[in-house]
C-alpha cells in the first residue's frame, strides 16, 4: 500500500480565496473531488452539521440531496432514515442506514444570529475526509437555499417526510427521578486503595493517577472466583508488579484498611462486583460502561442510593474542550441550548481488514469487550453521553442509532461494531446526534477526530479538542504506526509494552497548556469533602440504558423509547 494512502485529507483556505463565500454544493462539490483521490478506500459513514439553511421550510429537501449525494459515495441506496426535530426547533436531523451497511447522520438547520456552521467528515475504510471548521468560519459560509432535486432526491425527500409525520410526536414528558443517594461521610485521607481486575484494562492508568500524591496507597489486587486463567494471569503480572497481594474479593471488601475500590473487570461482570463494594461501604470509581445490562445498571443505583459514598465514572467531562462547553453554557452566550453533536473516533488499529458486508445488529449485546476488540459504540460514545448529561441535566427520551463493521476484522470476528452513530431526543424536544468509534492509526494527525457544536437560542459554537493548535509541517520522516501487539492489536489496553509496540507522539499539531484538575483528584476531593461527584453512579446509569436502547434500535431500525 501507498505511504499516502491512510491519511486525513484536510479541505481549507488553500481551496478557496479568502473572499470566497463557501456553500454547502462547494462543500460536497470539493469532498468528491477528495474521494476520486482513492486515499481514503470505501467509503463507510457521513456525517454533515449545516447550520446554514435560510429557510425553515427547505430543511428536509436539503437533507434528501445530501442523502443522495451519499448515495453516490456510497454506491449503495438509502434502506432507512431515523428523523427529529423539525420547522418548530429551527433544525432537522436524519440518521440513514443504506443498503450496503454505510450510515450518514445528518444536522441541518437554520444560522442562529447569522452564525453558521458547516461541517463534514466522510469515513472510508482506510482513511478520512473532513471539511475543516476554519474554512467555514464567520462570514464565508453562505446562507444556502435546498440545491434542486433530481427524480431520486424527489423520493428520499418523501421518505423523510413520511417517516417525519410518523416520528414527529414525542412521548409524554417525564420527570427526571431525584438523587436519592445520601451524602457522602467526609473521608480524611490517607485512603487504602483496592484495585479489581489489572492489566489489560484501564486500570494501570487509573491506579498510578489515584496514588499520585500522597492520599491512596495501594493495600491488593482483588477479582471473582470464576475468573479465565488470562485474567488471573494479568491481574497477577500488575500485582507483581505493584508489589501487592492478590486478594480473595469477599476478604477484600471486609478489610477495614480499604477505603476505595477502582473497579476494572469487564463491562458484562461489573455490576454485581460494584454492589457488592458499595454493599461494603466502599467509595467506588468505576470505569466506564458503568456496566453491561440495565438491571445491573439499576443494582448499582439502588445499592449508591443506600450507601454514604462517593461514586464516580471516568469521561471526559474535566477535558478543556469540556471545561469551555460548560462555561459557554452557563455564561449563557449561547442562549438556551436546543441541540448538540458530538464526534469522537480515535485514531487506533490498523483499518482496511474488515469484509465488505452488512453488520446484523442484535438487541441485546452478550459481550463489550476481549482482548482484540470492543464495542466501539460503547467504549467511545459513552463519552459524548456522559457528557451530553453533565452538560444539560435532561433526560434522554428517544434512541436511534445505527453500528458497523468498517475498518477492522477484529472486531468483525467478534460481532462487535467498530463505529456507531446515534440520534437522541431529549426533555424539552433538545436534539442530541454523535458519531463514535476506532477508526485505524492514520484516520488523525492527533489522537482522533473529537468535537462538539452546541446549538442554542442565541448562537452556536463548535469546540475542538485540537484547536486551537499549532501545525508542524517540516521535511522529518512521517509518523507511522507501531508495529502491530499481537496481545493489544488495536492499542487499547495498558501494562507493560515492548518498544515497537508503542506508538511514538504524534508532533503534527501542538495544542496550548490546558491546567485543569483531573478526574482522579476531582474524586479524591469528593471523598475527602463528603460531597457527591459530577458523574455518579445515576448519571453513568441514564448514559448506560441509552447505549443499550443504541443497539435495539440498531437492530430493529426504529427508535426506541426509555422507560
Amino acid at each position: 500500500m501507498s505511504p499516502f494512502r491512510q491519511q486525513t485529507l484536510f479541505c481549507g483556505h488553500y481551496l478557496f480565496r479568502k473572499s470566497t463565500m463557501v456553500s454547502l454544493s462547494d462543500v460536497v462539490q470539493t469532498t468528491t473531488r477528495g474521494l476520486q483521490t482513492g486515499q481514503i478506500g470505501r467509503p463507510v459513514a457521513l456525517r454533515v452539521i449545516a447550520h446554514t439553511i435560510a429557510d425553515h421550510g427547505e430543511f428536509q429537501g436539503t437533507a434528501a440531496w445530501l442523502l443522495r449525494q451519499a448515495e453516490s459515495w456510497f454506491n449503495s441506496r438509502v434502506q432507512n432514515a431515523i428523523v427529529l426535530g423539525g420547522v418548530e426547533s429551527g433544525q432537522f436531523s436524519v440518521l440513514a442506514s443504506f443498503t450496503s451497511g454505510a450510515s450518514a447522520l445528518l444536522s441541518i438547520g437554520t444560522p442562529v444570529a447569522d452564525h453558521k456552521i458547516l461541517e463534514l467528515v466522510l469515513w472510508g475504510d482506510h482513511g478520512t475526509l473532513a471539511w475543516q471548521p476554519e474554512a467555514t468560519s464567520g462570514s464565508q459560509v453562505t446562507s444556502d437555499h435546498q440545491p434542486p432535486l433530481d427524480p431520486r432526491a424527489t423520493e428520499l425527500l418523501d421518505q423523510l417526510q413520511t417517516n417525519w409525520m410518523t416520528e414527529s410526536n414525542p412521548p409524554p414528558q417525564t420527570s427526571a427521578p431525584g438523587l436519592s443517594a445520601a451524602a457522602p461521610t467526609p473521608l480524611a485521607p490517607p485512603y487504602g486503595l483496592l484495585l479489581v481486575s489489572g492489566d489489560h484494562t484501564h486500570q494501570p492508568g487509573y491506579a498510578d493517577a489515584l496514588m499520585q500524591g500522597d492520599r491512596c496507597r495501594a493495600i491488593g489486587m482483588t477479582d471473582q472466583d470464576d475468573v479465565s486463567p488470562r485474567r488471573r494471569q494479568l491481574n497477577e503480572q500488575m500485582a507483581r508488579r505493584l508489589g501487592i497481594p492478590v486478594l480473595p474479593l469477599d476478604a477484600a471488601l471486609r478489610r477495614e484498611d480499604v477505603h476505595v475500590v477502582s473497579i476494572c473487570a469487564e463491562p458484562i461482570r461489573r455490576g454485581p462486583i460494584i454492589v457488592q463494594a458499595l454493599n461494603a461501604g466502599k467509595h467506588v470509581y468505576l470505569d466506564k460502561p458503568l456496566a453491561g445490562t440495565a438491571a445491573h445498571a439499576h443494582a448499582i443505583v439502588a445499592a449508591a442510593n443506600q450507601a454514604r459514598v462517593v461514586t464516580q465514572m471516568w469521561s471526559l467531562v474535566r477535558s478543556a474542550a469540556a471545561t469551555h462547553m460548560r462555561n459557554a453554557v452557563e455564561t449563557g452566550r449561547l442562549g438556551n441550548l436546543t441541540a448538540f453533536h458530538a464526534d469522537l473516533c480515535f485514531a487506533k488499529g490498523t483499518p482496511g481488514t474488515a469484509v465488505p458486508r452488512v453488520r446484523r445488529e442484535t438487541d441485546v449485546p452478550e459481550r463489550y469487550e476481549l482482548m482484540e476488540a470492543k464495542r466501539e459504540l460503547t467504549n467511545v460514545g459513552v463519552y459524548c453521553l456522559v457528557s451530553l448529561l453533565w452538560l444539560t441535566g435532561k433526560r434522554i427520551q428517544r434512541v436511534g442509532a445505527t453500528t458497523g463493521n468498517f475498518f477492522f476484522q477484529e472486531h468483525q470476528n467478534n460481532n462487535m461494531e467498530d463505529f456507531g452513530q446515534m440520534i437522541l431526543e431529549l426533555e424539552g424536544g433538545m436534539i442530541a446526534t454523535l458519531s463514535a468509534g476506532r477508526c485505524g492509526w492514520q484516520s488523525n494527525r492527533d489522537s482522533g477526530l473529537d468535537r462538539t457544536t452546541l446549538v442554542g437560542n442565541r448562537s452556536l459554537e463548535t469546540f475542538d479538542a485540537h484547536r486551537p493548535r499549532l501545525a508542524i509541517w517540516s521535511d522529518a520522516p512521517a509518523w507511522s504506526p507501531p508495529q502491530t501487539d499481537p496481545e493489544d492489536p488495536m492499542g487499547m489496553w495498558g501494562g507493560p509494552k515492548k518498544p515497537e509496540h508503542v506508538p511514538a507522539p504524534k508532533h503534527a499539531w501542538l495544542m496550548p497548556a490546558a491546567p485543569a484538575k483531573d478526574d482522579f483528584t476531582h474524586f479524591l476531593d469528593c471523598v475527602q469533602a463528603g460531597r457527591a461527584s459530577d458523574v455518579p453512579a445515576e448519571l453513568a446509569s441514564h448514559a448506560t440504558e441509552a447505549l443499550l436502547a443504541g443497539y435495539r434500535s440498531a437492530a430493529t431500525g426504529k427508535l426506541v423509547v426509555l422507560d
